[in-house]
């Protein structure tokens, strides 16, 4: 059986959404807040989380932050957006939530949203590809980095810029595409934040020996020289 939480204070429509997606063998965790849902992460192992906007303490923002923050990287997080507002979607994008929903919906159809991330996960968990660039040896399905043999604890953008670096090895990447690819085109994150990550990225490096395989250029970008 598959299992997913909810973090919602609306017991009717976590009820409704348990009562769908029971027909199809899921089943439903529920956590009322943010503290709830992190003891609710201790205790469990859910494939998926569906998070409601607003919540009482913590805003759901924060709530995925710290999900990310404690490791969860590639949990699927569905964060739920009264109204569709376009800042709330982007500032849940930017916390950390796979996809941002506008709320309300029929439960029929987030059930459907639910399974087909359930199938997608379910189908990534089968895939194991490797990969190696001079000492980084990647697992694309774990999400892992080894470098020299010693695993990188990487956030989940970390993971990703250094992948796209990576399979571009010995090419100049500018900081424009870098941006559009980690951050995405309607992020309304400061392009800035790529040396902040670049400089993370390189003192991880250095603590396996690598840590001088980033170069930057100058008002261009970067590159990644194995």
């Amino acid at each position: 059986m598959q299992q997913i939480l909810v973090v919602s204070d609306e017991p009717v429509f976590v009820h409704r959404l348990h009562h769908r997606l029971a027909a199809y063998d899921i089943e439903v965790l529920a956590a009322q807040n943010g503290e709830q849902a992190l003891h609710a992460l201790l205790d469990n192992s859910p494939e998926l989380i569906v998070l409601s906007e607003h919540l009482p303490g913590l805003d759901a923002t924060e709530v995925c932050r710290i999900i990310r923050a404690e490791g969860y990287t590639d949990l699927p997080v569905i964060l739920l957006n009264e109204q569709g507002r376009l800042r709330e979607t982007l500032s849940g994008l930017e916390s950390g939530a796979d996809s941002v929903v506008s709320w309300p919906l029929p439960e029929d159809e987030l059930a459907e949203r639910v399974r087909a991330r359930l199938r997608y996960v379910r189908a990534r968990g089968h895939e194991r590809q490797h990969f190696q660039v001079g000492n980084l040896v990647f697992d694309t399905g774990a999400h892992e980095v080894w470098c020299n043999g010693q695993l990188l604890e990487l956030s989940k953008r970390e993971y990703e810029l250094l992948k796209l670096l990576a399979t571009n090895a010995g090419h100049v990447l500018t900081k424009e595409v870098i941006f559009e690819r980690i951050w995405g085109p309607d992020s309304a994150a400061s392009p800035e934040n790529i040396k902040v990550y670049i400089n993370m990225l390189r003192r991880k490096l250095s603590a396996c020996g690598a840590g001088d395989i980033i170069h930057a250029l100058r008002f261009i970008g970067y590159v990644l020289k194995p």
